[in-house]
């Protein structure tokens, strides 16, 4: 048998333990940042829903408000189209009992 340090065509078994040790530590390396990769990559999906999330509720609020706006533009306006057709109802009444002799 040879001992670790002695020399063959190939290399000694302490440079292949080298050279071993170096690629399980580069795919350790690998693994870790495709798992990084994966984590980030889901942060910023998750980082994406919740924008989107926020600006649809920011928007349905805004729509809410335009309607109910709105509605009380409509009530106001029937307010007072009501309180005009009272006053010339009662202005039609009024110019009514002068006329016919009572």
């Amino acid at each position: 048998m040879t001992s670790p340090d002695s020399a063959s065509p190939y290399g000694s078994a302490k440079d292949w333990a080298s050279i071993i040790s170096g690629a399980g530590q580069g795919a350790s390396s690998a693994m870790q940042g495709a798992t990084a990769y994966a984590n980030n990559k889901s942060e910023a999906k998750e980082a994406k829903r919740r924008t989107l999330a926020n600006l649809m509720t920011q928007a349905l609020k805004r729509k809410q408000g335009l309607f109910r706006v709105g509605q009380e533009n409509t009530d106001d306006m029937n307010d007072f189209q009501s309180q005009a057709m009272q006053q010339i109802a009662k202005g039609f009444v009024d110019s009514m009992q002068g006329s016919t002799g009572y």
